[in-house]
């Protein structure tokens, strides 16, 4: 039964995504296209939203089209929802304000609209029906792949699994005391992979690379509650980077939309303290903190967003699950590539060798013909918290099983399921 998803997948994880267009290039006719995008933080939270919005301006630069803009939509409902409560109200029953903000954006001319989070799905879906005559792209979500999605909608997510592979091994060869922390958004299928991803990086290299005098090896997941700190509803990611920093874990990688993991660590630096985090989705903070900051994993929007467009223009787009992987010649680009690493400042040169030799193999193992439609690393003995064998031996895990996954995997500290939202 899944034998077209994953000859589909195989395409996937060995297509290279188009190269950006020549600046010098006359653009294609687009200037009277109008088209919309939904953050679901704001525009400039040195991350995911403005990675988004970022592609949304070369969009804009490429086909000389016009892009409305909402933002911060996450801190938008969440306020919604506390005022409700205080009010004796169901927070549940509140008017989805995604109503108002499409149907805006329709009515000034909005022929595509970008819907940036798995968080927008249902949204996503029901106002697709309501504007058939708009496109609909859904970041990060399945409705296509699992034939929940209307005719008009599309989905879009980077293998950022590459990019986890590639921060945890150099968290593996910075740490000094075997304790890295992860600070994570909400649990869902795709925070608990990339969690899961990054440790499986850090323990190849750590055991690969680090001798048998290493301490063991620690990976810890701390979990916000959203992608970025709403007050009164998350917990504190300040509290969480600042306790793991406490307690000896000396790199703490980042998985929310919030540079706070880099700031902190420049905090404890300042103080005398040698700790190291990471970056994640945009490059500006580490490049701000090279003191501290071992590497970014990265998503560029822009060639996918802009070639969306074009289709839509010419009237040839078509609802697609697009999962999109990395290009292998520019991995380190930001500008060539839809996801990647770069290293930091911070990361030691000591170790510049054996990073180079891990992103290798990965670069080799989607290269090999022969190798089944599955990410390196999630193979052999692999078992969930609670047990359950995910593989044995040399089994290669599906990637569609990598996509769901249901647990964090065994060797991880930290909950996969729910969490105490109130600060420690």
């Amino acid at each position: 039964m899944r034998t077209p998803l994953i000859l589909l997948l195989a395409a996937l994880l060995v297509a290279l995504p188009a190269a950006a267009k020549d600046a010098t290039e006359e653009p294609p006719m687009g200037s009277d296209f109008v088209f919309g995008m939904v953050l679901v933080g704001p525009r400039d939270d040195e991350g995911w939203s403005q990675a988004h919005y970022e592609g949304g301006q070369f969009v804009e630069e490429t086909i000389g089209a016009t892009m409305l803009l909402a933002e911060d939509y996450g801190s938008l409902l969440a306020g919604l929802q506390q005022e409700a409560a205080q009010n004796n109200r169901n927070p549940d029953n509140i008017e989805p304000p995604m109503n108002d903000i499409v149907a805006d954006m329709v009515l000034d001319g909005a022929q595509l609209i970008f819907m940036t989070s798995a968080e927008f799905v249902n949204d996503t879906n029901r106002l697709a029906l309501e504007h058939p005559e708009v496109t609909f792209v859904q970041i990060a979500g399945d409705a296509v792949l699992t034939g929940t999605a209307p005719a008009n909608v599309g989905n879009i997510m980077g293998q950022m699994e590459w990019g986890k592979f590639a921060v945890g091994c150099a968290a593996a060869l910075t740490t000094e005391t075997g304790q890295v922390g992860y600070l994570g958004p909400l649990i869902d299928s795709e925070t608990r992979r990339l969690a899961a991803s990054a440790y499986l990086g850090a323990r190849h290299c750590y055991q690969q690379y680090r001798g048998d005098d290493a301490p063991p090896l620690v990976f810890r997941v701390e979990w916000v509650g959203f992608w970025f700190e709403i007050p009164g509803v998350t917990r504190n990611p300040r509290r969480l980077v600042f306790s793991l920093y406490n307690n000896d874990f000396d790199v703490v990688l980042s998985g929310i939309d919030t540079p706070v993991a880099v700031e902190i660590a420049r905090e404890f630096r300042n103080n005398g303290d040698v700790v190291y985090a990471s970056a994640y989705e945009n490059t500006g903070p580490c490049d701000d903190r090279p003191d501290v900051c071992i590497g970014t994993a990265f998503f560029n929007w822009g060639p996918s967003y802009a070639d969306t467009a074009e289709r839509v223009i010419a009237g040839t787009w078509e609802p697609e699950w697009d999962w999109l992987a990395p290009n292998w010649d520019a991995f380190d680009e930001v500008a060539e590539t839809p996801v990647g690493f770069v290293t930091g400042g911070a990361f030691p040169e000591e170790f510049e060798d054996e990073l180079t030799e891990f992103l290798t193999e990965m670069e080799d193992y989607t290269r090999n013909p022969f190798v089944p439609v599955s990410f390196p690393l999630w193979q052999g003995l692999l078992r969930l918290q609670d047990g359950t064998l995910l593989a044995d031996d040399e089994e290669l895990v599906n990637l569609l099983d990598v996509w769901y996954l249901t647990q964090l995997l065994e060797g991880m500290e930290g909950e996969s399921f729910q969490f105490q939202l109130e600060d420690d």
